[in-house]
This record gives C-alpha cells, sequence and structure tokens, in this order.
C-alpha cells in the first residue's frame, strides 16, 4: 500500500469537496465504509500511473491493476460519460491518455475504444514515440529503475509542466535518505547498512545517468527526424 501526501500548494478545497460530494459506501465482510467513487478511482489509477512514468520507478502490477479496473467497467456506458466529464482538465486527460496508452502498449488492446478514443488523441506525437520507445523498459526495470524520465519530463509542455532536466536529477550531490534504526541499534549494524546503502545509490546514478545521456542523444537524433 502507498500513500501519497499531496503539498497545500498542489491542493485545491473546491477539488477535495467534488471528491468528497461523489463518495460511495461500499460493504466488504460486513463492514460498511466510504470510497472513491468509480470515476474518481479511475481518475486516481490513472494519474498515479502518469505521476510514477515521471519518476524513476514504476510498477508493471499498477499498470494491470488500471487495466482490470477498465475491463470491469467495458459495458457501463453511463460510467465512461462520466470520466469523460470528470477529466476536464487538460493534465487529467492527458493522464488518462497516457495510461490507456501503456497499458495497450504492454498488455494489448483492452476496455471500450470508443471510450477512450477521446483521451488517446490528446496525447502528443512526441509522448507517444517515448511511450513507444521506452515504455517497456522502464516497467520491466528492476527497483530503483531507471532515468529515462527525465526524457519524458522534457516533452511535457502542456499547463506550464515542463521540467528542466538538471545536473541535481542526473546525479544528485547530497547525501542519501539516512536509514533509521530503533534506540539500541545506531552500532555498526546501521552504520554499514548507510555504507551499502550510499552505494546502492551510487551505483545506480552512475549506471543510469550514463545510460541516460546516451539516450538523450539518441532521443534528440529521433525527434529531429520527426520534425523533419
Amino acid at each position: 500500500m502507498e500513500v501519497h501526501f499531496v503539498p497545500l500548494s498542489q491542493a485545491t478545497l473546491t477539488t477535495h469537496e467534488g471528491v468528497l460530494l461523489r463518495q460511495q459506501n461500499r460493504v466488504w465482510n460486513g463492514v460498511t465504509f466510504p470510497t472513491l467513487s468509480d470515476v474518481d478511482m479511475f481518475l486516481a489509477q490513472a494519474n498515479h500511473l502518469f505521476r510514477h512514468l515521471r519518476s524513476e520507478w514504476t510498477r508493471i502490477s499498477w499498470l494491470l491493476e488500471f487495466r482490470t479496473f477498465v475491463n470491469a467497467r467495458t459495458g457501463a456506458t453511463k460510467f465512461w460519460q462520466d470520466v469523460r466529464q470528470a477529466a476536464t482538465n487538460a493534465d487529467g486527460a492527458l493522464a488518462v491518455g497516457v495510461a490507456v496508452l501503456l497499458a495497450t502498449e504492454v498488455l494489448g488492446d483492452f476496455g471500450p475504444a470508443e471510450w477512450l478514443e477521446w483521451s488517446i488523441e490528446g496525447v502528443p506525437r512526441s509522448m507517444r514515440l517515448w511511450l513507444d520507445r521506452y515504455g517497456k523498459t522502464v516497467l520491466w526495470s528492476d527497483f530503483p529503475g531507471t532515468k529515462l524520465y527525465l526524457l519524458l519530463d522534457g516533452e511535457l509542455s502542456n499547463g506550464g509542466n515542463v521540467r528542466k532536466t538538471g545536473s541535481g536529477k542526473l546525479f544528485p550531490l547530497h547525501c542519501p535518505p539516512r536509514i533509521t534504526y530503533p534506540e539500541g541499534r545506531r552500532s555498526v549494524q546501521a552504520w554499514l547498512s548507510q555504507i551499502w546503502f550510499a552505494l546502492f545509490r551510487l551505483r545506480f546514478h552512475v549506471v543510469e545517468g550514463s545510460r541516460y545521456v546516451i539516450a538523450a542523444q539518441q532521443w534528440k537524433r529521433m525527434m529531429s527526424g520527426q520534425s523533419g
């Protein structure tokens, strides 16, 4: 299970009020509890996938979960109408389109094409190219992942979401987070674990940083060919 904390600068009361107004009650093993509506769960899954694609590591199980959710509601016409209406902003539609394209690329055709075309049409050609070229590589990479997401970040221009690739992302100069141990265990074991973790992260940054530099040159040539 994951818990994501959204900074106040990225959260709006109106958005959260809408989610709360659409909440549903579900029953499991005789216990009733509130949950997100099906529409909000779908959009949350799409945004979750999109957010992780813009980071170092993405689990393929999240993609399978997304595909299963869609297939379970293939014939729910009202649901897909509500999804399209709810994904009114460009970021929401883009997240859905990217998630659908990636799931199709990796797992094959799924879901009701007639209700998903609107989201796919909004994905820029450069991002489609990234998904086709690097989508499977990113998903099949073991933890801690790759730095190929930096190429995707460079193509995100909708809504002012452009994020420049700096040396801090490519090769951070700060030390990795400290490993926390219970009281009484801050001795040799903690020290050795911290050193191992630092070396683990160092290897990741060196190997994946080098891989990114090579891929960035190839990507630049690919994009030049697309625009030519």
